[in-house]
């Protein structure tokens, strides 16, 4: 994911994805590269970097138990509560519950949605952003080849 463009251009770095990846830690460093005209981090970069992450997750989760779906981003809202003047934190997280829920609609219905939250918070701490995401899963299709 370090070396994806969209990711490394905006300076978007994973900094941790755990073993069964229900946890994945990222970090947007400052750079001259993702730097508006105020000199802080584009609103854009960080909307990407809140991006791809939970549809991500789920995949993954899945794939590795077996389960083949397919999972998007479907929308999204993001609060800009102040100025990214620091590289910033995000932390996704999966808990039990939502996978098992997740686990369940597909099984049953053949497709899950589902809303997250996630703060962006600066190098002191503080919530720069919030973001909500909803992610969009179903079984994939037998024809289905992606290599993702």
């Amino acid at each position: 994911m370090n070396l994806y463009p969209p990711l490394l251009i905006n300076r978007v770095v994973v900094k941790r994805i755990s073993n069964d990846y229900s946890e994945v830690d990222i970090v947007i460093r400052k750079s001259f590269l993702n730097r508006n005209l105020q000199g802080t981090i584009f609103g854009g970069t960080i909307f990407s970097a809140a991006d791809p992450f939970y549809a991500l997750m789920y995949w993954q989760l899945f794939n590795l138990e077996g389960m083949r779906c397919e999972a998007w981003l479907k929308a999204a809202e993001i609060d800009y509560l102040k100025p990214g003047k620091t590289s910033l934190t995000l932390q996704f997280r999966l808990s039990k519950h939502d996978i098992d829920e997740a686990r369940m609609a597909i099984s049953e219905n053949g497709r899950f949605e589902k809303w997250h939250e996630l703060e962006i918070k600066d190098r002191e701490k503080e919530t720069v952003a919030r973001v909500r995401t909803l992610v969009y899963l179903r079984k994939a299709r037998k024809e289905d080849k992606s290599v993702f």
